[in-house]
């Protein structure tokens, strides 16, 4: 889908480099500009640098919504342990 952007927009050159953290990809960080050889190979470190700090950014975020998944699972097995508790009380 980016290309058929890339095209209609006239975009010239791009920069793009992947998020990764840990051996895992995590997305990609893409830059567009409309001039040709807009991006000087000197900023290209630069660059690969803030693709590293995005990822971990971006493995933050993916491991607290993890955490958070987990946290609401506990949540709803707590609620049905209540009553099923309340049930095994009235049988004994």
């Amino acid at each position: 889908p980016q290309f058929q952007v890339i095209n209609n927009d006239s975009y010239r050159d791009c920069l793009v480099g992947l998020l990764q953290f840990q051996g895992n990809t995590l997305g990609m960080l893409c830059l567009n500009a409309k001039e040709k050889n807009f991006f000087p190979k000197e900023k290209f470190e630069l660059f690969r640098l803030i693709c590293e700090q995005l990822a971990i950014a971006v493995s933050n975020i993916l491991y607290k919504e993890e955490i958070e998944q987990r946290e609401q699972e506990k949540t709803r097995l707590l609620a049905l342990s209540e009553p099923i508790s309340k049930v095994r009380n009235r049988l004994h």
